[in-house]
């Protein structure tokens, strides 16, 4: 997330990501089960796919689907 980040050249971009660093490690940690991070994994694959082919509107798809599917995640072992 902080190479991803950086690399974007925006600097309160690399802040949010830093400061949200530890609520995203408690999420990961309260649906860390197998299958969640597989299905995270295969998300970041989609993510840098399509950033590895310089597709930007595909990349923001991915990223998109990604934070919806993870909140999704969270918001079903949590309620």
């Amino acid at each position: 997330h902080d190479e991803l980040a950086t690399a974007c050249g925006n600097r309160l971009l690399c802040e949010q990501v830093r400061q949200y660093r530890l609520l995203v490690r408690a999420f990961c940690r309260s649906t860390g089960r197998r299958e969640n991070l597989v299905h995270a994994m295969d998300e970041h694959r989609v993510i840098l796919a399509a950033l590895a082919a310089r597709n930007p509107a595909k990349a923001r798809a991915a990223m998109a689907a990604h934070i919806a599917a993870r909140k999704a995640v969270v918001l079903a072992e949590l309620y």
